[in-house]
Formats: structure tokens, sequence, C-alpha cells
């Protein structure tokens, strides 16, 4: 009876196929013909490097998020999707309960719009344009702050801080926090944290 009980139990799980709660995904894109590039994801953390390459490289690592009683959502279906219309670039991830880690190489002057619910975004070097909207959690670059002609940071709860060209910083600690720069520079950058902060830091050119 006990034998019995062993080989049904084994068929049983031999009859579900094998979950995955993580998943590693990866690819490049050229960015001769393109302007923007987009990023929407939901849960996790988004970090963007510039780089003198004139490939986009992009590397995702999808996480099941946790329950009590299933454990962790099945990820074995993630893929990153994209898309192209009139030069912008549009990727995401589209599962639902997952967490998300993305770390994006982008080419120099290459504009960059990211879409985060909830975690935070770092940025390190200048890219063209950036436009972020996180809901909740944290927005962080160091860069050259003279190569911007407008920054605007604002966090609904929380705060924000932006060091000038001068190496002062400037900070809002009040509910709707808001700070704007005008330079010198092309560029432009629109920073919005509904709860959380926000902190841009000058970097020599």
């Amino acid at each position: 009876m006990k034998n019995l009980v062993i080989v049904t139990s084994l068929c049983c799980l031999m009859s579900f196929p094998l979950l995955a709660s993580e998943k590693e995904l990866t690819q490049q894109f050229e960015s001769n013909e393109l302007s923007q590039l987009q990023i929407n994801t939901g849960v996790g953390d988004i970090t963007v490097e510039v780089t003198d390459a004139s490939q986009i490289t992009v590397d995702v690592t999808v996480r099941g998020s946790k329950s009590w009683l299933f454990g962790r959502t099945d990820v074995s279906d993630a893929s990153l999707e994209s898309d192209i219309k009139n030069g912008v670039l549009s990727l995401e991830v589209p599962l639902d309960d997952t967490e998300q880690t993305w770390v994006v190489k982008v080419p120099r002057q290459l504009a960059v719009d990211l879409q985060l619910g909830v975690g935070s975004i770092n940025m390190a070097g200048n890219a063209g344009d950036i436009s972020a909207d996180i809901g909740v959690g944290s927005f962080a670059a160091k860069l050259a702050v003279p190569e911007f002609k407008n920054i605007e940071l604002s966090a609904g709860v929380g705060d924000v801080s932006l060091q000038t060209v001068q190496g002062k910083t400037a900070r809002s600690h009040l509910v709707g926090a808001e700070l704007e720069y005008a330079g010198p520079g092309e560029h432009a950058m629109a920073v919005t944290v509904g709860v959380g902060d926000a902190t841009v830091k000058n970097t020599s050119l």
C-alpha cells in the first residue's frame, strides 16, 4: 500500500508542468531611427545607463509575486513586448502579479519616458529629454545639469532635491513639493512622484 501511495504521488507531480518563479529576458534594439524609448511597468525597479553605443540593450528579471497560499506566481509565459511607432520604441512585460527589475543601456541623445507604478528609477549619465512618472517610490539621477534647459521635479507626498550647476542643492519637503531649474542646455526633464522622493545630482561635464 505504501508503495502504491508513493507511485501515485509521483504520477501526480509529473502530471503538472514545471513552474518558473523567475525569468531573465534580454534583447537589443538599433536606435538609429529612434527618437524616444518608452518603458511601462507596474512593480519593480528601472536602472538606465547612458552609453556611447548605438544599440539599446535591455535586461529584465521577472519574478513572480509571493503569495502565502500559492507560493510565487508562475512567470514561464513572461515575454518582452516591443512596438515602434513614429520613432518611439515602447517596451513592456505585460504579466500581472510580478516584480520586474529593468537594466537598460541607451545611447546618448535618446529621449526616455519611464512609467512605473511602485518602485524606484535610477539614471546615470545624460540621455536626451527625460520624463518619469512614479506612483509610489523614488527617482534618482546623476547627470550633467547644464545640458538641460528645464528641469521640473514634483512629489505629491515626499521630498525633492536638485543640485544646481554651482554645486548648491535646493530642496523642498512640503506636501506637494516642487522644484524647477532653468539652464543653458537643450534638453528637458519632468519627474513626478506620487508618494516618495525625487533627487537629481549634478556631475561634471
